[in-house]
């Protein structure tokens, strides 16, 4: 028995026996991102059984030291301090340096050689965040940017797929760590980094530190901290309510879904629903449309 289904319905889905076969392409740029990982570990935890096959069944995360394009470069990271439009985005600068963006790269931009920062078995992983500390030695001299960062798989013995940088892209672009500032890098130089990725609440999140020195004096050139996280808007009530002091009061929404969720047991159809949570909350829609569609929402999430 094989499975492949889409990730929105997967989670819902029940199975009356276990599968042999799990096929999922569910896929981006990265896996990482989006809950990929998490549903297709969901998925094995649920569905596959004892000695079944995963498809895909492994894969691995790499990054090089890139030379990004003057122009992609400008677009992505100095559109925010050229003032190309006479306007002053300064303030903004982070959300350029500290943002991991898709981008087409060759392998002539490649300044060192790749190193592997993740490897997922999906028949034994259980979580989609990581951590590496690599080093990294240019091949060449030039003006580096960042890391380039891509994937390769393998779907079964025999068949594989990279997202390498290349001549001929694939369907997948690559994804670009960028570094606070260009740095001139040079042969026998060295570069230690640091790279994770955690998938904290719905939200993916990159950490990459960068340590640059001289070849042959060790002299240290460079460093950067970056997250994009420094890119998130995140209030301090946000996280007032992630502390486990906070004290958890339901707003009007929650008032309302609770109401809901109470009288939800079969025995009224969703017009008297919208009707009884006008009455409980008059001021909370606009009309009886409105509210209707509340119902609607809360039946297609949590009714049989």
């Amino acid at each position: 028995m094989a499975i492949s289904l889409p990730d929105r319905i997967l989670r819902a889905c029940s199975l009356t026996e276990k599968a042999d076969v799990v096929v999922a392409d569910i896929h981006g740029a990265l896996r990482v991102y989006n809950g990929c990982l998490e549903t297709l570990i969901d998925a094995r935890r649920r569905f596959l059984a004892a000695g079944g096959a995963m498809i895909r069944r492994t894969e691995h995360i790499w990054i090089a030291v890139a030379d990004l394009s003057q122009q992609a470069y400008a677009d992505k990271v100095e559109v925010w301090v050229d003032n190309r439009w006479g306007v002053d985005l300064l303030a903004g600068r982070r959300f350029g340096t500290d943002w991991d963006f898709k981008t087409e790269l060759t392998p002539s931009q490649r300044v060192t050689g790749p190193a592997c920062v993740a490897t997922f078995n999906y028949h034994e992983l259980h979580s989609p965040s990581f951590s590496s500390q690599i080093e990294l030695n240019p091949i060449r001299d030039a003006n580096a940017k960042g890391y380039a960062v891509w994937f390769d798989t393998e779907f079964a013995d025999g068949v594989s797929l990279s997202t390498a940088p290349r001549s001929s892209p694939t369907v997948y672009s690559n994804i670009f760590l960028p570094w606070s500032q260009p740095v001139t890098v040079q042969t026998e130089g060295r570069i230690a980094a640091t790279i994770c990725f955690n998938a904290v609440n719905k939200s993916d999140v990159w950490r990459w530190e960068t340590r640059i020195e001289a070849a042959g004096s060790g002299e240290v050139k460079a460093e950067f901290r970056q997250s994009n996280f420094n890119t998130m808007f995140v209030s301090a009530e946000q996280l007032r309510k992630h502390a486990s002091s906070y004290r958890t009061r339901l707003n009007k929404t929650g008032a309302v879904g609770r109401v809901l969720l109470e009288l939800m047991d079969g025995s009224l159809p969703q017009s008297a629903l919208a009707q009884i949570i006008m009455q409980r909350f008059p001021t909370a829609f606009g009309d009886e449309k409105e509210a209707l569609q509340v119902v609607v929402d809360f039946t297609e999430r949590y009714s049989e």
